[in-house]
């Protein structure tokens, strides 16, 4: 439930709340603003929602499902940093630059 301070009731009485997103008009939005706002009041209103309830499980398996994607992405980015560096550091040594002639190969 919304309440008139723009937060929301949720879970055994805790308050949650939902941001003025109507503030937040200099940067382009990905999510229309509007659809934005009845996400975030649908996602608060959960609180009263049954876990049985099929709404309430569609709503956990795609918040879910974009809570795994969002981790997916930050580890891939996350070793493709340590990959980088790691190269960069071989890369820096005698032994791993690209320009090395190994002595075996001289002659």
């Amino acid at each position: 439930m919304t309440r008139p301070d723009g937060g929301a009731s949720g879970v055994a009485g805790t308050i949650v709340q939902v941001p003025d997103t109507s503030a937040h008009t200099s940067s382009p939005h990905v999510i229309d603003p509007a659809d934005l706002e009845v996400t975030l009041r649908v996602l608060a209103s959960l609180g009263d929602v049954d876990e049985d309830d099929p709404d309430f499980t569609a709503v956990r398996n795609a918040t879910a499902a974009m809570i795994k994607a969002v981790k997916q992405r930050r580890r891939k980015d996350r070793r493709a940093a340590i990959a980088a560096a790691d190269s960069a550091v071989v890369a820096a040594t005698a032994t791993g630059a690209a320009d090395r002639i190994d002595d075996e190969t001289r002659g």
